[in-house]
């Protein structure tokens, strides 16, 4: 196994992040992250294991400075995923085929926030899908929960 120096990992995030600053994105975007913990209380697919992390290093080293080194275990399909065309096509391409400017897109909330609060059991309505996309003339609809 190839082990990198915190040179090299340092160098990798500065280029992963030049590369994102590269996209062409408008002052009027917003972001909004999707993502949510992953952790022990992460619900996955049945049959897929949970979250695992591992301490490998806690300890002071030579030069007197704390290292806490770990490694992670997840299944793939729980908590935030993204489903690949693999997961559905035999000979789809598989995420790390996936281009990283395929993971950002123009898009719209339908906020439910008011009326989850009134219904804790309240579902998105087709007719409140059907006015957003009206309103703001979508061409498609990507199913993404948000809580």
């Amino acid at each position: 196994m190839t082990r990198l120096s915190a040179a090299h990992l340092q160098l990798m995030a500065a280029v992963a992040i030049l590369c994102l600053w590269n996209f062409p994105i408008s002052e009027a975007s917003k972001f909004v992250d999707l993502t949510h913990a992953q952790n022990a209380s992460t619900v996955y697919w049945a049959g897929v294991p949970g979250f695992t992390r591992t301490v490998l290093v806690a300890s002071t080293n030579e030069n007197g400075v704390w290292i806490e080194v770990g490694s992670y275990a997840s299944g793939e399909h729980g908590g935030t995923h993204v489903d690949v065309p693999r997961h559905f096509i035999p000979n789809g391409y598989d995420l790390k085929d996936m281009p990283l400017e395929r993971t950002i897109a123009d898009g719209v909330m339908i906020d439910c926030v008011a009326e989850a609060a009134r219904n804790p059991d309240y579902g998105v309505t087709a007719a409140k899908v059907c006015a957003c996309v009206v309103t703001n003339k979508l061409h498609a609809v990507i199913n993404i929960y948000y809580s």
